[in-house]
């Protein structure tokens, strides 16, 4: 899962991958464990965001922030995300406007070269 998408760390606990296109995002799919979470935008090209880890309640914002960041929706547009576990459950809502970048920098996970 480390060669696909964009990689974010916002806790100990909670790793989240972005697909960057339609081929990423099906294989993301493909790769989620039952317990792992999914998370998409309500938007025509929307990224598949793929949470693996706690996803508390106050990491919801921040998770529905990146995805919107890298969803095709006007600037400071106000998105409908939803999201729901791998396995099933309860899908749930949340609105979120793109989380700025310097802010997305600072949670991305750098790839090092050798």
């Amino acid at each position: 899962m480390l060669r696909i998408g964009r990689h974010f760390r916002l806790s100990d606990d909670c790793w989240v991958v972005v697909g960057r296109n339609e081929v990423e995002n099906d294989q993301l799919e493909k790769m989620a464990e039952p317990e792992d979470f999914k998370f998409i935008a309500h938007n025509d090209k929307s990224p598949l965001v793929l949470v693996r880890g706690k996803v508390d309640d106050d990491l919801v914002p921040l998770i529905s922030q990146i995805l919107v960041r890298y969803s095709t929706v006007p600037e400071d547009s106000l998105v409908p995300v939803s999201y729901q576990k791998i396995s099933g459950g309860e899908e749930r809502s949340f609105s979120a406007k793109a989380m700025e970048d310097s802010r997305l920098e600072e949670l991305r996970i750098k790839h090092f070269e050798k």
